[in-house]
């Protein structure tokens, strides 16, 4: 982005052609300006201040790029016409000429077309941590598929693996610089014969490459991430796409425990009370990433159950304190156990 300083106005000396390249400023005035060499090249606005208070106003304003020479001095070299102006002569007699040192244009689009290295970027911090840039945190991110990487047969006992993106570290090592890259199709890769091959993307020195292997054991855990494995039987292969996917992983962690259903995680332990009654204490279950606590119960008191039955082939429910040993379900109604014989409850 060019640089500016505040009050960065100046009068040019004389007048000037259209072609003119080097202009004089009055005595004194290049130190308001930026050095364009050590600072950088700039832009600035040039009018006829006398016959116009607003540059805007003036048909033949211009804007031209400051790019020498080095320092501050009055003398500055320059390049006509930029940001959609036109050269012109700036020798009306009696008019002074000024230029000033501002936003322009090309200054909102600099802005607009800055990016930052993810390690400039800061992240709240306590104190002064190791770890304290966007860097750092992508760096704590595994290895792994973002899109495609899709293992197919290709025929003759040889697999195609298609272009993908991920993210992959340069070493193997867990903290080490995490980058963003895509890789192109691969085609017809040979396999062993008889034997499981895992397919993976390597990192190799910074241009990525879809490779196999059949020792699983060998493939590296940060600079290296697996993409599926592949069973070859002469010309035949069978394939699983099982590779190392990233996106959505808190998602896809909770759809994957919803499919187990509720389970238990502690407590919850039910025991025999009083007459026929039934104690639970207080426990946790999950469903999916989501704690569900119950509360502990005791039919002997206050507490009842609800009991699932058939009646004329329909599910249908009572509440109870006991436990019943007189009738069973037989899947269309309750039937008497008759003498005996035992029911058993869930």
């Amino acid at each position: 982005m060019d640089p500016v300083k505040n009050f960065g106005f100046v009068t040019v000396s004389a007048g000037y052609d259209a072609s003119a390249t080097s202009i004089v400023l009055s005595s004194g005035q290049g130190l308001l300006l930026p050095d364009p060499v050590v600072d950088g090249a700039y832009n600035l606005p040039w009018y006829d201040s006398t016959n116009y208070n607003n540059p805007a106003d003036d048909p033949n304003v211009e804007i031209v790029r400051v790019i020498g020479p080095a320092g501050t001095g009055d003398t500055k070299t320059i390049v006509r016409a930029q940001e959609g102006t036109s050269a012109t002569s700036k020798n009306t007699t009696d008019s002074t000429y000024k230029m000033f040192s501002g936003a322009t244009a090309k200054t909102i689009t600099d802005i607009l077309d800055l990016t930052f290295p993810a390690d400039q970027i800061e992240v709240s911090t306590i104190g002064t941590p190791t770890y304290d840039d966007m860097q750092d945190f992508m760096n704590l991110k595994s290895s792994g598929i973002i899109a495609g990487g899709i293992i197919s047969d290709s025929g003759a006992g040889q697999i195609d693996v298609s272009a993908g993106k991920g993210i992959i570290k340069m070493s193997d090592t867990v903290m080490s610089e995490t980058k963003s890259f895509d890789w192109s199709l691969t085609e017809n890769i040979v396999l062993t014969d008889a034997l499981v091959s895992y397919v993976y993307i390597d990192y190799n020195a910074g241009s990525p490459i879809v490779a196999v292997t059949i020792d699983r054991t060998t493939i590296e855990q940060y600079r290296q991430f697996t993409l599926g494995r592949v069973c070859r039987n002469g010309t035949e292969v069978k394939i699983i796409n099982s590779g190392t996917q990233i996106t959505d992983h808190d998602r896809e962690t909770h759809e994957r425990l919803i499919h187990r259903g509720i389970q238990h995680a502690d407590g919850a332990v039910v025991s025999e009370t009083g007459t026929r009654n039934i104690a639970s204490t207080a426990g946790i279950l999950y469903l999916g990433n989501n704690q569900l606590p119950t509360i502990s119960q005791d039919t002997s008191g206050t507490d009842l159950m609800t009991r699932w039955y058939h009646s004329g082939g329909t599910w249908t429910s009572s509440t109870n304190a006991q436990i019943d040993n007189t009738y069973y379900d037989d899947g269309t109604n309750l039937t008497e156990l008759g003498t005996g014989r035992y029911g058993v409850h869930w």
